[in-house]
């Protein structure tokens, strides 16, 4: 399917870091799907100097995880003891650091209900990793206890803002969304464009999953030169084409691009520059098979994010994938286990 020019030089991707603790504040990365805030490091000196530090704090080395800084050293333990209600104390200390993740973003454990917890757990995990970062580079002995009003505070005057915002027709609501398998019997299309304005460079992805989150199939797709829209309407036409190819009758078709949906919902300027993917989209609708479109959230679209950007390295060459890359087998394990975000 030649749906643009491909006359572009490939882009490298942007390399994700380790899922270790990194302490160089220009490292410090926020989870950008408003969920909880992940501290990331480096095999680099700062990691060794951190281990020396430790060493000069205990006495002996210590194991250094993500959870020994942010949940399970003894100067930051009692702080979470205040945060977190009795009941949910034990798995709280107790689970691995994506179980962990996973369950504060999932339910509401805080001492007190009057405060999104998703909010509270983001805001502590942020501030006591920057007091962790403090302690050891720019000598600053303060314990975890010392953070509790500001943390309360820091949310509180988010709480206020949104009040705020809503009392002037702005309304902001948290929800919690994960990628949703589809029911029995159907296959779920989820698809992709992305667009590099700097280079105008244009490539598209699209993912083939069963009830069970499975990997069915999937393809990645650069596109050569464009618009930013059209990326995302040749990601729709790729997802449908692959599974009219291989048979499947049962669809349910997802972007997270809105314009992209109204496209091929046929909301539309008849006049469009793009009008005839459009017309293509159509065509596919109208064959004997059961097509739902729907539209999705950004946060549970990761996957096909992933093999859009994935197609910038392909040298202008289709990948048809019949598992996923190894750089996405964890993003699909998430998806299947339900694993997901906040959202406001």
């Amino acid at each position: 399917m030649d749906l643009t020019p491909m006359d572009e030089s490939p882009t490298k991707i942007e390399e994700v870091p380790s899922e270790i603790v990194n302490l160089d504040d220009q490292r410090l990365m926020a989870n950008e799907e408003g969920g909880a805030r992940r501290a990331l490091w480096k095999d680099d000196k700062h990691a060794q100097s951190y281990k020396d530090k430790l060493m000069g704090i205990n006495g002996k080395f210590t194991d250094v995880t993500s959870l020994h800084a942010l949940r399970d050293c003894n100067l930051v333990k009692p702080l979470w003891q205040k945060l977190v209600n009795n009941t949910a104390q034990h798995d709280f200390f107790n689970l691995s650091l994506q179980e962990w993740n996973k369950f504060n973003l999932q339910n509401k454990i805080g001492m007190n209900p009057n405060i999104l917890w998703g909010s509270m757990f983001g805001t502590a995990c942020w501030m006591i990793w920057k007091q962790r970062k403090d302690w050891v580079f720019n000598d600053k002995k303060e314990e975890a206890n010392s953070l509790m009003n500001l943390i309360e505070l820091n949310v509180m005057n988010w709480l206020n803002t949104d009040k705020l915002n809503s009392n002037r027709g702005i309304l902001y609501h948290e929800s919690f969304v994960t990628w949703k398998p589809p029911i029995k019997g159907w296959i779920k299309v989820i698809t992709d464009g992305s667009y590099n304005h700097c280079i105008n460079k244009l490539s598209c992805g699209a993912v083939i999953r069963n009830d069970k989150g499975e990997w069915l199939m999937g393809l990645a797709k650069p596109m050569g030169s464009g618009i930013a829209l059209q990326p995302e309407i040749c990601g729709i036409i790729l997802g449908l084409e692959m599974a009219w190819k291989h048979g499947m009758k049962k669809v349910i078709m997802e972007t997270d691009s809105t314009e992209a949906f109204d496209f091929a919902q046929d909301f539309y300027d008849k006049n469009h520059p793009l009008r005839f993917l459009a017309e293509k989209i159509k065509e596919y609708k109208d064959k004997n098979w059961q097509v739902v479109l729907k539209h999705t959230f950004r946060e549970t679209n990761r996957v096909a994010d992933f093999l859009a950007k994935y197609a910038r390295n392909r040298n202008f060459e289709d990948c048809f994938l019949i598992s996923p890359p190894d750089e996405c087998i964890e993003l699909v394990k998430d998806d299947a286990q339900g694993l997901g975000f906040w959202r406001v």
